[in-house]
């Protein structure tokens, strides 16, 4: 439970936009609780600094879907229970769209060449032969004709 209501409604969207997120990306359900203060909490917190405005409002409880939408209306304000039947199998659905732990851990489709000695990946143009030079060039050239015929086709 995280203790909502900082810094006002602004909170709340930031944290609604992070949990779907979370969501999509990991393919699973969310559950989110904020905490919700009373006027008297929100009066023994602030005193009379006018700190009031600043922890009103910034509380979302929700329970998001590997989709990321809400399965059920998320609470905004005031004490409650969200109640949810989940669909387990979205978790399925969702994983099989978007690897999260991924084609990194596939050794047949990703894999990492490691070379001995180890090479920059930077190279000053002096240090090239003309034939390394040459080489490059022609790379470059036929990325950009392809680039310009891929556009062409669009």
């Amino acid at each position: 439970m995280f203790p909502g209501a900082l810094f006002g409604p602004t909170f709340a969207d930031q944290t609604e936009v992070q949990i779907r997120n979370h969501a999509l990306e990991s393919g699973c359900f969310v559950i989110n609780a904020t905490g919700w203060l009373t006027d008297e909490q929100i009066a023994k917190i602030s005193g009379e600094n006018g700190a009031a405005t600043m922890i009103r409002g910034g509380s979302i409880t929700a329970i998001i879907d590997p989709e990321g939408r809400h399965v059920v209306p998320p609470l905004s304000s005031g004490e409650g229970i969200l109640i949810a039947d989940l669909n387990l199998d979205l978790n399925l659905g969702r994983k099989r769209l978007m690897d999260s732990v991924g084609h990194f851990s596939r050794p047949e489709l990703l894999r990492l060449l490691m070379t001995n000695p180890a090479t920059s990946p930077a190279v000053a143009a002096q240090d090239l032969t003309p034939e390394q030079i040459a080489k490059a060039l022609k790379l470059v050239n036929t990325a950009a004709t392809n680039a310009v015929s891929t556009q062409a086709e669009a």
